[in-house]
Protein backbone atom coordinates (compact mmCIF):
# COMPACT_ATOMS: atom_id res chain seq x y z
CA UNK A 1 0.00 0.00 0.00
CA UNK A 2 1.26 3.44 -0.96
CA UNK A 3 -0.14 6.10 1.36
CA UNK A 4 1.91 8.87 -0.22
CA UNK A 5 -1.07 9.78 -2.41
CA UNK A 6 -3.25 10.62 0.61
CA UNK A 7 -1.90 14.18 0.61
CA UNK A 8 -3.78 14.73 -2.68
CA UNK A 9 -7.15 13.85 -1.11
CA UNK A 10 -9.70 16.69 -1.11
CA UNK A 11 -12.18 16.92 1.77
CA UNK A 12 -15.54 15.65 0.46
CA UNK A 13 -18.86 17.45 0.68
CA UNK A 14 -21.27 15.17 2.51
CA UNK A 15 -23.87 17.57 3.88
CA UNK A 16 -25.92 18.71 0.89
CA UNK A 17 -29.53 19.47 1.83
CA UNK A 18 -32.87 20.09 0.17
CA UNK A 19 -32.49 23.73 1.18
CA UNK A 20 -29.29 23.88 -0.89
CA UNK A 21 -31.20 22.59 -3.92
CA UNK A 22 -34.07 25.05 -3.38
CA UNK A 23 -31.61 27.93 -3.10
CA UNK A 24 -29.92 27.06 -6.41
CA UNK A 25 -33.28 26.60 -8.13
CA UNK A 26 -34.29 30.06 -6.93
CA UNK A 27 -31.11 31.52 -8.41
CA UNK A 28 -31.72 29.72 -11.71
CA UNK A 29 -35.25 31.06 -11.90
CA UNK A 30 -34.02 34.57 -11.20
CA UNK A 31 -31.35 34.43 -13.88
CA UNK A 32 -27.71 35.50 -13.63
CA UNK A 33 -28.33 38.98 -15.02
CA UNK A 34 -30.70 39.73 -12.13
CA UNK A 35 -28.30 38.47 -9.43
CA UNK A 36 -27.07 40.81 -6.75
CA UNK A 37 -23.30 41.06 -6.33
CA UNK A 38 -23.44 38.68 -3.35
CA UNK A 39 -25.50 36.18 -5.38
CA UNK A 40 -22.95 36.34 -8.19
CA UNK A 41 -20.20 35.62 -5.67
CA UNK A 42 -22.17 32.65 -4.35
CA UNK A 43 -22.91 31.43 -7.88
CA UNK A 44 -19.22 31.48 -8.75
CA UNK A 45 -18.34 29.52 -5.62
CA UNK A 46 -18.95 25.82 -5.04
CA UNK A 47 -22.69 25.78 -4.45
CA UNK A 48 -23.73 22.59 -2.66
CA UNK A 49 -27.13 22.65 -4.34
CA UNK A 50 -25.80 21.94 -7.81
CA UNK A 51 -23.58 19.33 -9.34
CA UNK A 52 -20.70 21.37 -10.63
CA UNK A 53 -17.25 20.86 -12.06
CA UNK A 54 -15.58 21.09 -8.65
CA UNK A 55 -17.83 18.29 -7.33
CA UNK A 56 -17.05 15.99 -10.24
CA UNK A 57 -13.33 16.75 -10.13
CA UNK A 58 -13.21 16.19 -6.35
CA UNK A 59 -15.00 12.84 -6.69
CA UNK A 60 -12.78 11.78 -9.60
CA UNK A 61 -9.64 12.88 -7.74
CA UNK A 62 -10.53 11.17 -4.49
CA UNK A 63 -11.40 7.85 -6.13
CA UNK A 64 -8.12 8.09 -8.05
CA UNK A 65 -6.19 8.81 -4.82
CA UNK A 66 -7.74 5.81 -3.04
CA UNK A 67 -7.03 3.60 -6.03
CA UNK A 68 -3.39 4.71 -6.18
CA UNK A 69 -3.01 4.01 -2.45
CA UNK A 70 -4.30 0.50 -3.13
CA UNK A 71 -1.93 0.25 -6.14
CA UNK A 72 -4.81 0.02 -8.59
CA UNK A 73 -4.90 1.39 -12.12
CA UNK A 74 -7.73 3.94 -11.91
CA UNK A 75 -8.61 6.12 -14.85
CA UNK A 76 -9.44 9.72 -13.95
CA UNK A 77 -10.97 12.57 -15.89
CA UNK A 78 -10.57 16.26 -15.10
CA UNK A 79 -13.60 18.29 -16.11
CA UNK A 80 -13.70 21.89 -17.27
CA UNK A 81 -16.63 24.26 -16.88
CA UNK A 82 -17.78 23.62 -20.45
CA UNK A 83 -17.79 19.81 -20.16
CA UNK A 84 -21.07 17.99 -19.89
CA UNK A 85 -20.78 14.64 -18.12
CA UNK A 86 -22.21 11.70 -20.02
CA UNK A 87 -23.70 8.43 -18.90
CA UNK A 88 -20.28 6.85 -19.40
CA UNK A 89 -18.83 9.44 -16.97
CA UNK A 90 -21.13 8.22 -14.23
CA UNK A 91 -20.51 4.57 -15.16
CA UNK A 92 -16.76 5.18 -14.78
CA UNK A 93 -17.29 6.80 -11.38
CA UNK A 94 -19.41 3.85 -10.26
CA UNK A 95 -17.02 1.23 -11.67
CA UNK A 96 -13.92 2.90 -10.23
CA UNK A 97 -15.50 3.38 -6.82
CA UNK A 98 -16.81 -0.18 -6.86
CA UNK A 99 -13.34 -1.46 -7.71
CA UNK A 100 -11.75 0.50 -4.85
CA UNK A 101 -14.48 -0.74 -2.49
CA UNK A 102 -13.87 -4.37 -3.51
CA UNK A 103 -10.09 -4.07 -3.22
CA UNK A 104 -10.28 -2.45 0.21
CA UNK A 105 -12.87 -5.01 1.40
CA UNK A 106 -10.41 -7.78 0.51
CA UNK A 107 -7.64 -6.12 2.51
CA UNK A 108 -9.63 -5.36 5.65
CA UNK A 109 -11.95 -8.41 5.50
CA UNK A 110 -15.10 -6.45 6.18
CA UNK A 111 -18.02 -5.18 4.18
CA UNK A 112 -18.13 -1.54 3.25
CA UNK A 113 -21.23 0.57 2.57
CA UNK A 114 -23.00 -0.10 -0.71
CA UNK A 115 -22.49 2.39 -3.52
CA UNK A 116 -25.70 4.03 -4.71
CA UNK A 117 -26.91 2.81 -8.06
CA UNK A 118 -27.23 5.11 -11.05
CA UNK A 119 -28.77 7.39 -12.06
CA UNK A 120 -26.90 9.86 -9.86
CA UNK A 121 -29.70 12.37 -9.82
CA UNK A 122 -30.24 13.26 -6.17
CA UNK A 123 -28.22 15.16 -3.63
CA UNK A 124 -28.60 12.20 -1.25
CA UNK A 125 -26.76 9.93 -3.69
CA UNK A 126 -23.89 12.42 -3.96
CA UNK A 127 -23.76 12.70 -0.17
CA UNK A 128 -23.62 8.89 -0.02
CA UNK A 129 -20.92 8.62 -2.68
CA UNK A 130 -18.70 11.19 -0.99
CA UNK A 131 -19.38 9.71 2.47
CA UNK A 132 -18.26 6.28 1.25
CA UNK A 133 -15.15 7.81 -0.30
CA UNK A 134 -14.37 9.60 2.96
CA UNK A 135 -15.02 6.45 5.00
CA UNK A 136 -12.58 4.47 2.84
CA UNK A 137 -10.02 7.28 3.01
CA UNK A 138 -10.09 7.11 6.80
CA UNK A 139 -9.68 3.33 6.76
CA UNK A 140 -6.68 3.54 4.43
CA UNK A 141 -5.18 6.41 6.42
CA UNK A 142 -5.37 4.33 9.61
CA UNK A 143 -3.97 1.07 8.14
Amino acid sequence: MDKSYLSEFITPVVDRTLEDIIFVRGLLEKGYRAFTDSEKTLWNSDLKGSLNVSDLNRIENNIYVLGKCLEMNIDKITYTETDIPTQSSFERIYNNLSGVRTELSNIISQDLPEIPLRPYNTYEKYNDIESIIYYMYNIIKDL
